[in-house]
């Protein structure tokens, strides 16, 4: 029995004792470290998840940075954005990507469901003690080998002079496919047939974007990135009219491109993200559209 408890206890103790170390470096490390920083002449940036991170080219825009990461619900945007404006910087305009996808609960998953232990380490050094502690919960059922994940991720703050997400884009000769689209369409917005719940959790996010909008002043505009007509098609009602209803609810700034028509080239396969063509399309068409509002000024 002793033996038992014994193991236990160090099943229990270790993983302790290592996510106290990191909390170490962590707090000793990051905050001297460029890679979460936003460089002072910066004054527009891009965030949301691959969407964004596939459509934005930075640098084609004037002091403009995309921060867009791979599956990046609000609530890391949210908390992503909180360590940002409590630091130095000169940002006017955040660019939220939000578009139908982000209202289905499928987004949960990435924050404490099947694919936390895969998203939620490389945004766990921005959340607050208790987020991090409730990320640990949510996976405790592998806990040793994602504080392994903890400790990989925690190389790339210290040792690496890149950027914390930003534009890619490596499809360069693709187009949308109806029967990969008909496959992204069902893991997004249906679970055995029937339409997914709305996400509770990004939607209460994104409410606390708009108030960090409100308290840091800055200008937040909603981006909604073009997708294939026939992907648009097969998006449910009930999501389109949820998403009319908080845009103007909240009386958000949209920039909508669904409204361009882009070709299958402009896609990749599942039509739902822009190949590289169509980003730089995209990324043209947003200049238009800053250049004229500038003109209206």
């Amino acid at each position: 029995m002793n033996h038992f408890l014994k193991r236990i206890l160090y099943f229990l103790i270790v993983p302790i004792i290592f996510f106290l170390i990191l909390c170490v470096i962590a707090a000793t490390y990051i905050p001297k470290s460029s890679y979460y920083k936003i460089e002072p002449m910066i004054t527009d940036i891009y965030v949301g998840d691959s969407h964004i991170q596939k459509a934005v080219v930075d640098s084609l825009l004037n002091n403009s940075q995309n921060i867009g990461m791979l599956a990046e619900s609000f609530y890391f945007s949210y908390y992503r954005l909180k360590k940002i404006f409590e630091s130095d910087n000169n940002i006017e305009t955040v660019y939220l990507g939000f578009s139908y996808h982000n209202l289905s609960d499928y987004n949960d998953d990435f924050v404490y469901g099947k694919n936390s232990y895969s998203t939620s380490p490389k945004y766990f050094y921005l959340l607050t003690l208790n987020e991090q502690k409730k990320l640990l919960y949510y996976n405790r059922n592998h806990l040793q080998s994602y504080i392994k994940s903890l400790i990989k991720n925690l190389y790339k703050p210290i040792l690496n002079n890149t950027k914390f997400g930003g534009y890619s884009n490596n499809f360069k000769s693709t187009k949308s496919n109806k029967s990969i689209m008909d496959k992204r369409i069902n893991y997004q917005f249906y679970t055995d047939k029937k339409v997914n719940e709305f996400s509770h959790l990004n939607l209460f996010y994104l409410e606390e974007i708009i108030k960090l909008s409100e308290k840091y002043k800055f200008d937040l505009k909603i981006l909604n990135t073009p997708m294939d007509s026939y992907y648009q098609e097969k998006i449910p009602i009930t999501y389109i009219n949820k998403y009319d209803d908080i845009i103007n609810k909240f009386n958000l700034k949209l920039i909508n491109f669904n409204n361009l028509i882009f070709d299958e080239t402009c896609y990749i396969p599942d039509g739902d993200h822009l190949s590289e063509i169509g980003a730089f399309k995209m990324t043209t068409e947003l200049i238009k559209i800053q250049n004229h509002a500038k003109e209206l000024k």
